[in-house]
């Protein structure tokens, strides 16, 4: 008899976890993500006469073991950029997510954040810098089409993305993790 409900249990389980699995697809599905944990093929964004620095970290990290962390030594702009070649459906909402980290008393000026399009034109959004909270992660969650600007056109190619802090001082530090860009239906 016990037997019979263990087994009872485990397969209401199983469909129960097969449902989420089908509902969970049919709501969203994942054009890209990364969490560092496989390594960093990020490119550094940097001004020639600047100095930087790119580099996986282990503490602090979001999830998992690792994040990115970019460090600019003398300059004014710093950021990650990654290449994507996406084409973003036309029916679809697609989002941008991220987690960012700043720690405490570091000289950052805005956070920025961009998704370049076919024809090479930016579409920004920016965290002003004094609304960024120093020691703790933060979660960003832009909807492509309606919180950059000028607005990106669903049906267009999500040739890139950088997410970088502008307007820095010498030896800013930003770190990123959990990047996540998907279509809701």
């Amino acid at each position: 008899m016990c037997k019979r409900k263990v087994l009872l249990c485990c397969f209401v389980m199983a469909i129960a976890l097969v449902g989420y699995i089908f509902v969970r697809s049919a709501i969203a599905e994942v054009l890209f993500s990364d969490d560092f944990e496989k390594g960093n093929n990020w490119e550094l964004v940097v001004k020639p006469q600047e100095k930087a620095e790119q580099f996986l970290v282990t503490n602090p990290v979001h999830g998992g073991k690792y994040a990115l962390k970019n460090h600019l030594i003398s300059g004014e702009i710093c950021g990650f950029k990654k290449m994507l070649g996406l084409e973003v459906p036309a029916e679809s909402i697609t989002t941008l997510s991220f987690w960012y980290y700043v720690p405490s008393a570091e000289p950052v000026g805005n956070i920025i954040v961009r998704v370049r399009d076919m024809s090479l034109e930016f579409h920004d959004f920016y965290i002003q810098g004094d609304k960024i909270n120093f020691d703790k992660w933060e979660f960003v969650s832009l909807n492509v089409s309606k919180d950059l600007t000028p607005p990106f056109v669903v049906g267009d190619m999500i040739v890139g993305i950088e997410i970088g802090n502008p307007n820095s001082h010498d030896n800013s530090i930003l770190i990123i993790d959990d990047v996540i860009l998907e279509n809701k239906k």
